[in-house]
């Protein structure tokens, strides 16, 4: 059966778009809920939650791996060609797997968890309190818990429900944030933040258990024994992603702790700053990663399928990446000296910069290229990725000792490039993919030229407003545009003949409305 490019093409970008709604949503109520939090606990109390926090979610390594795994198997059933008998029992079999599991884990872990409870609250430095002990354990247990939605959400992403699930997770963190909010204000404290969780998490598995039910014509999944083969299938996979999941969190603490020891603690506290803002451009690879995931499978039958949907997808991210870099990169000195207070601006915003660079890098060279092999069932190649961007790292750290932070820095930062543009070559050879580098190319010269500018205004001692709302707000917009402006004439994202089609069909339609206007 042949697969529409376009009707592909369509599906990927719709999901894409839900999920940046749903982002957006849980972005602002995260947002809205952290000042009330430390209002009503204090700065000393909401730091005991994010300890107690940061220690459970440690257990959700697990549920992300196999999420992982689980998403790649929905992927690989296809309603089109069987019987919709035969599509249900197919999902609600591996599905089961997946289940049996996460139901596995949360009574091991669960158990253990609760019987070294006071040991885990003595090594993240909490005091062993009955308080204390509810919150890590209620939060534990409730992190477990989550890895039967996460199944669910999983099994809907791979039947491109992505954007849905984004959108219903999105509005059941805004439901349990208000939740903590009405707890706080009727003065449970401490506790009412796992019982927020709590909320949060019992809506996003009925609201999945629901959706399930009218997608797919499964109301629940019940834990299925698996067979052999099975085990042979999902072991390596779940193993692969969980040493990749592993890796990449050792990743990222491992510049924030070489700063904190071999500088001062102030450069790893601007690298958290750091990496917190950068994380919002770590987004943007969810947006089109998960669509495209779902449809890999199909797309490998198609002779140069994959090869323009990848195409087009490494376009759209470059361009969605460098509209965030760029916005950022505009108001960042403003925004800064708004949100934090009298920051050292010749630290931190040239540290944004180096991680901004190197994640929109990473970004655009790998992105796709994960989604390819993660679909294909070949996700040791991202984890062999993510291993030599590890060691890469450690090697040039022993290098650049002599340079200090910015040597630090510098060495986390071509460890990823490096490793990011191995993978890109050796995805582009094994799948027979287009090259990524030129929209690379192009989209980081421009970002370049709008951070030297940025940098020169801050060292010069220039500034465009001297208000800083007006400055987040006028340099906001005009920088995006201008990034846009630069860019897209090179790109040549949409074909001259599609461009001269959808004009005549607008101009034929608002001709059509004028002819109906005047004979009315």
């Amino acid at each position: 059966m042949s697969i529409s490019i376009s009707e592909v093409r369509k599906k990927i970008f719709i999901n894409s778009g839900l999920i940046v709604a749903g982002r957006f949503i849980g972005t602002i109520s995260s947002l809205l809920i952290v000042p009330m939090n430390i209002r009503k606990l204090g700065i000393e109390g909401y730091g005991y939650w994010g300890a107690i926090w940061a220690g459970a979610t440690f257990f959700s390594v697990l549920n992300l791996a196999l999420s992982s795994t689980m998403l790649w198997q929905s992927s690989t059933v296809e309603g089109e060609k069987i019987s919709n008998e035969e599509f249900v029992s197919r999902l609600r079999r591996k599905a089961g797997v997946g289940v049996f599991f996460a139901a596995i884990q949360f009574l091991l872990c669960g158990a253990a968890a609760l019987l070294l409870l006071d040991l885990l609250l003595d090594k993240f430095g909490l005091e062993v309190s009955q308080v204390n002990r509810i919150c890590l354990g209620g939060s534990i247990l409730l992190v477990l818990f989550s890895g039967y939605s996460e199944i669910a959400g999983a099994m809907l992403s791979g039947q491109n429900h992505s954007g849905v699930v984004s959108n219903v997770r999105s509005f059941s963190a805004l439901i349990g944030n208000a939740a903590i909010f009405i707890l706080l204000v009727c003065g449970l404290g401490m506790l009412s933040l796992p019982l927020g969780f709590a909320v949060n998490y019992l809506c996003f598995s009925a609201a999945l258990c629901y959706l399930t039910w009218k997608k797919m014509g499964i109301r629940f999944f019940h834990p299925v024994f698996p067979r052999l083969c099975e085990l042979k299938e999902m072991t390596g996979y779940t193993i692969c992603s969980l040493v990749g999941r592993v890796t990449a969190a050792v990743r990222t603490q491992f510049t924030c702790i070489a700063l904190g020891n071999q500088v001062s603690f102030e450069w790893a506290g601007y690298y958290t700053v750091a990496t917190k803002i950068g994380a919002l451009l770590l987004e943007v690879n969810s947006f089109f990663m998960v669509p495209m995931i779902a449809f890999v499978n199909r797309l490998k039958r198609e002779q140069g399928a994959l090869f323009v949907i990848y195409r087009d997808m490494v376009v759209a991210a470059a361009v969605v990446s460098g509209l965030v870099c760029a916005g950022i990169t505009s108001v960042g000195s403003d925004f800064l000296s708004l949100w934090l207070n009298s920051p050292n601006l010749k630290i931190l915003l040239p540290m944004i910069f180096i991680l901004l660079l190197q994640y929109m890098i990473a970004l655009i060279v790998t992105g796709q290229g994960v989604a390819v092999c993660q679909g294909d069932g070949k996700n040791h190649f991202e984890t062999a990725y993510l291993l030599l961007n590890l060691v890469l790292n450690i090697l040039l750290l022993w290098l650049t000792r002599p340079m200090g932070g910015w040597g630090i820095l510098l060495s986390a930062a071509v460890s990823w490039i490096f490793a990011g543009c191995w993978f890109s070559l050796f995805i582009q050879h094994h799948y027979h993919l287009p090259s990524v580098f030129p929209i690379c190319l192009k989209t980081v010269s421009v970002t370049l030229a709008l951070m030297g500018g940025a940098l020169w205004m801050l060292w010069s001692g220039e500034a465009l407003f001297v208000n800083h709302w007006a400055g987040l707000i006028v340099k906001g917009i005009l920088g995006p545009l201008l990034f846009l402006a630069v860019l897209l004439p090179g790109l040549r994202l949409i074909p001259l003949e599609t461009q001269k089609k959808y004009l005549m069909r607008a101009v034929g339609k608002v001709r059509k409305a004028w002819y109906e206007k005047v004979a009315s």
